[in-house]
């Protein structure tokens, strides 16, 4: 359902992004329906990749074809965005030589809420994965999503 309703908020913004809609009119709108247009605006502000296919004509060589039916995630940005999260910090963790056992389906659980996901962040209030016992690695139930102030303020690890 969440995913329905990205794709939904997606494809609404696009259109008021066409036709001007957004800024045009939100002077005029109601307050309900600004505060929806702020929420949508936010939103997409944090989707990093759109499900918007843009083709790259012959002259244009910078780039192929994006084909959102062809991601191993499927179509939808936000379990994309999630999936190469979960990449990076693998190879991350690989490069640190830290034990790492998360498998894509535990890292996917971990972030289920798409409001989780977006609350991430550097600010002290936003929300980051962390490391139970230092000790044991990346593995499953060693891993839980805390504020980036709690996991600040843990003690210091010596691994």
């Amino acid at each position: 359902m969440p995913n329905t309703v990205a794709l939904l908020l997606t494809v609404i913004y696009s259109i008021c992004s066409i036709y001007g809609v957004v800024k045009q009119f939100l002077p005029n709108l109601p307050r309900n329906i600004h505060y929806l247009t702020e929420l949508l605006n936010t939103y997409m502000k944090r989707l990093r990749y759109t499900p918007e296919v843009k083709k790259l004509g012959p002259s244009n060589k910078q780039g192929r074809y994006q084909n959102p039916d062809t991601w191993i995630t499927g179509p939808c940005p936000i379990r994309r965005d999630k999936y190469y999260a979960w990449l990076k910090h693998r190879a991350q963790a690989k490069y640190r030589g830290e034990a790492y056992d998360l498998t894509w389906e535990h890292f996917e659980m971990l972030w289920i809420d798409d409001d989780t996901w977006f609350r991430r962040g550097r600010s002290a209030e936003s929300l980051c994965m962390s490391l139970v016992d230092w000790h044991q690695g990346w593995v499953d139930g060693n891993v839980e999503i805390i504020s980036r102030l709690e996991q600040l303020r843990k003690p210091k690890h010596n691994v």
